[in-house]
Formats: C-alpha cells, structure tokens, sequence
C-alpha cells in the first residue's frame, strides 16, 4: 500500500484497559452512536463531543451505499466509506484507502509511531 515495508497494526474490539494502552491507539471504526465512546478518557468523550477525539486519532465510518449516514457522524472528523452489497470485490479498494488515510493523519500528526 506504499510503504517500504509492511506495518502491523493490532486490530481490536476492546477497549484498551489501561491509559498507557490509549497512546497506541491510532483510529476507530465508530458507529455513529455517541455512547460508543461514553468511557473513553479525552475531554468531551463522555458528553458526545468528540472533537478532541478525532484530533487524537482517525476516525472512520463504515455504511452500505443504500443506507443513511447517521446524522451524529456529519458533525464528526471522521473519513465516511460506502460499501457496495453487489461490488464486495470492490472493499480492497476502501481498505487501501482507509490505510493511505490512516498514513497520511499519522504523518500530519508527526506521530513517533514506526509506521
């Protein structure tokens, strides 16, 4: 995907136990609910106001080209990514997108992460 060698991202459904854990953290799929991120320790998370979120790590959304967009994703800095029912050979496509996102947000970010 254009780096010179690969880079393993560990790939989660948990929440990280530990504060320490949360500076690894890198992006989120969310699902355009607020409650998602109730526990999560950046000022604002707990109320719905992700902003601070989302200048800590990528966000992405996920929805089926025939869906809505949830409204609450809108208003978040979040990358939004339709996926076709009848073209899921085509999800290669946003997968490498995701990623050339994910390198471009870490790259901004001047992130000491060996990506």
């Amino acid at each position: 995907m254009g780096r010179a060698k690969p880079v393993a991202y560990e790939v989660t459904d948990q929440e990280p136990r530990h504060r320490r854990d949360w500076d690894r953290v890198v992006a989120v799929f969310c699902s355009g609910k607020a409650w998602q991120f109730k526990k999560w320790p950046f000022p604002g998370a707990s109320s719905g106001d992700l902003l601070d979120t989302f200048q800590r790590m990528a966000g992405a959304y996920l929805h089926y080209q025939d869906e809505q967009i949830d409204p609450a994703v809108k208003a978040w800095k979040v990358k939004v990514y339709s996926l076709s029912r009848e073209g899921r050979h085509r999800d290669i496509v946003i997968a490498q997108d995701f990623f050339k996102t994910l390198d471009a947000f870490l790259q901004a970010k001047k992130s000491t992460l060996a990506y």
